[in-house]
């Protein structure tokens, strides 16, 4: 399973990274986010919405800087 979870995550880096520069270029950004166990820990689900696309991400801290690992240091829009 390991082993294919690397292989999907390859495969998906391209795509990926296509849909976060298109998102750092939204005006409107919807984010939220939400406890989430991994392995009987405590981390953060984080949600980034926009009219076209979602992203994810898994963090283990709820702090600024999780936040801005997701929309960016400088978000430009409104949040």
């Amino acid at each position: 399973i390991a082993a294919l979870q690397r292989q999907v995550s390859a495969a998906l880096a391209q795509p990926v990274a296509t849909v976060e520069k298109f998102m750092a270029q939204q005006a409107h950004h919807h984010a939220d986010e939400t406890s989430w166990q991994r392995q009987h820990k405590t981390c953060w689900l984080w949600v980034d919405v926009t009219a076209q696309a979602t992203r994810f991400r898994l963090d283990a801290s709820r702090s600024q800087a999780a936040a801005q690992a997701l929309l960016g240091a400088k978000v430009q829009g409104t949040v």
